[in-house]
């Protein structure tokens, strides 16, 4: 809530918070301490927690960095991540901190750019020609396991 009431002492009604990304891989030059660590459990806890307490001021909070973006070993600013994982570890490891947001849910969810195009493949075991709105919505879509996408926050 702190967090909340001094972005609106400067006029600021939303913010790029919380980061949702499991730090599963030490090397990840860009997740880093921007992570609540490398315990889904704990990433899951404190990041939902941080969503309500940033939108419990009305404060428009997001969730990032869809599906997940705390495994590359490279900069994805600039290439393009390999991911080994499965459709299961994604389940029980990425994707576990998003669905417990959604729940609640944050404004919107920041998609983490190139990384997405594996991950929403591997989710909807199709092939995406682009990242365009329906790829990504019918990714989120089978990640949550809901029959429609999220609502935005309303306050």
């Amino acid at each position: 809530r702190i967090l909340a009431r001094e972005m609106r002492a400067i006029n600021v009604d939303q913010v790029n918070a919380p980061v949702l990304d499991v730090d599963t891989n030490p090397a990840n030059p860009v997740i880093a301490d921007r992570s609540f660590g490398p315990d889904p459990d704990l990433v899951t806890r404190l990041g939902v927690a941080l969503l309500q307490g940033i939108q419990s001021e009305s404060v428009a909070a997001c969730g990032k960095h869809f599906p997940g973006h705390g495994d590359p070993s490279n900069d994805s600013h600039f290439d393009l991540p390999h991911r080994p994982h499965n459709l299961d570890s994604l389940e029980h490891l990425a994707l576990l901190p998003f669905r417990a947001a959604i729940a609640n849910p944050p404004t919107w969810l920041f998609t983490n750019k190139n990384p997405l195009a594996p991950r929403v493949r591997a989710l909807t075991r199709t092939t995406l020609k682009s990242l365009a709105p329906a790829g990504v919505t019918s990714g989120l879509r089978v990640a949550i396991g809901a029959s429609s996408a999220p609502k935005s926050f309303k306050k």
